[in-house]
């Protein structure tokens, strides 16, 4: 009998966990031209700080949000894109305007509400690249007011 690494087993455990745990809520579902349908469920990072936040997205904007502009799929959901009005690309560069996706929390029973649809004023956006679009970095931490100085704040709001 072969015996199977505590590591490994925890993994299956987890992997498995997620899978049910997919099944009780609203889980991120995409069927496949044979009829499969496939669940992605999310696990995400919850940074300390938006300078943590900073130094993981592959940029980071001060800007405005602007109209909604469609959606796009993003893990098995239609997430909703907006437009973004850049002031400054603090990490990056790019246009004076992006269209962003707002990361979707997956499977959750109620589906959170999109914090680019309540955002008010100048923001600071905490981005990644996925594939030739730009996505929040993380459903409930993709942006937050700027501080003082029009930077990324000390601390979340």
């Amino acid at each position: 009998m072969r015996a199977t690494s505590i590591p490994a087993l925890t993994a299956i455990l987890l992997l498995a966990g997620c899978a049910s745990a997919a099944r009780g809520g609203q889980p991120a579902a995409s069927p496949d031209p044979g009829g499969v349908t496939t669940e992605t469920c999310v696990s995400w990072v919850e940074f300390e700080t938006p300078s943590d936040a900073a130094e993981d997205a592959e940029a980071v904007v001060r800007g405005t949000i602007g109209d909604p502009a469609g959606t796009a799929p993003v893990f098995g959901v239609d997430a909703p894109v907006w437009t973004v009005d850049v002031a400054e690309w603090i990490e990056g560069e790019g246009p004076d305007r992006i269209e962003v996706i707002s990361t979707p929390v997956t499977c959750e029973g109620t589906p959170s509400p999109d914090p680019f649809a309540s955002a008010e004023g100048e923001m600071i956006l905490f981005l990644h690249l996925d594939e030739s679009r730009w996505r929040g970095i993380t459903p409930l931490q993709a942006l937050v007011a700027p501080g003082p100085d029009g930077q990324v704040p000390a601390r979340w709001k």
